[in-house]
Parts: structure tokens; sequence; C-alpha cells
């Protein structure tokens, strides 16, 4: 038999602060300035990065996957620039206030039984809530009803 040997396990700790040689495949910062060109040219403007690459495989040009376009858009801070998409406005609700009959509408659908099973006949119901008692005369018809 052998000898044992020691065997060092590092921990998670010293995993994440360890040096790493940077990639083979890394894109230059000249390589990133074109991809940021390209995209930001009146053409490509408007147009997110899915689109951008197919259109320049099109032409035979190839500067970066889409994936490599947003991560480098991202990392500039301009990926929100980019396609057909328009700033969510979040307004308030505006409130009405209705003073008189036929200013507020309101409808409601209710099912109602007939002699078949499993057939039912559709009420629909129009009705202004200015008054109180078209409102409880709607509530009458559709309990008497059902």
């Amino acid at each position: 038999m052998a000898p044992c040997t020691r065997v060092v396990v590092a921990s998670s700790r010293q995993r994440k602060n360890a040096s790493r040689p940077a990639p083979g495949n890394k894109l230059s910062e000249e390589e990133r300035q074109t991809i940021i060109v390209v995209c930001n040219s009146d053409r490509f403007q408007s147009l997110p990065p899915g689109q951008i690459v197919r259109i320049l495989a099109d032409e035979g040009e190839y500067v970066g996957s889409e994936r490599t376009i947003y991560r480098v858009l991202h990392e500039r801070g301009l990926k929100h620039k980019h396609g057909r998409t328009v700033r969510i406005s979040h307004r308030r609700p505006t409130s009405y206030c209705a003073i008189g009959s036929n200013q507020v509408w309101c409808r409601d659908i209710t099912f109602l039984r007939s002699p078949v099973r499993g057939q039912f006949y559709y009420l629909y119901c129009w009705c202004s809530t200015g008054r109180r008692e078209q409102e409880q005369g709607f509530l009458q018809l559709t309990k008497t009803c059902l």
C-alpha cells in the first residue's frame, strides 16, 4: 500500500478571491467600442440587438453575438435605448363625480335557469347609476328571475 498523502481543499471563500487569467476570447476595448458605434448609428438606433445581428449577418459583417451586444450595452448603460418599447408613464387615475342621472351607466350579465338542464338564458341589463330606484329595481328583477 502507498502512504497517505495530504490533500488540501480550498474553501469557498478562497475560491472567490482567486486570481484567474483573462479568457482568450475576451473582447478588446476597440471591439467593444465598435459594437457601441454600430448600435448607436442612425440605422440601428431603434432596433434591438437580435435584429442588428441578423441584418449585419445578411451583409456578411460580424461584430458580436446577440448576447455579447446585450452585455456590452448593459455595461455602458445603453441597453434601455434600443427597441420599440416606450417608457411607461404612471398616471393617477382620474376621478369623476356624477351628480345626476344618465351620467354613469353600468351593465350586468346574469345567467338565468331554463327548463332544460344545462341551458341558461343571459339577462343583459344596462342601468344608470344615478337613481337608487333603478338599482333597487334591477336587484329585485334578478332575484325574482333566479
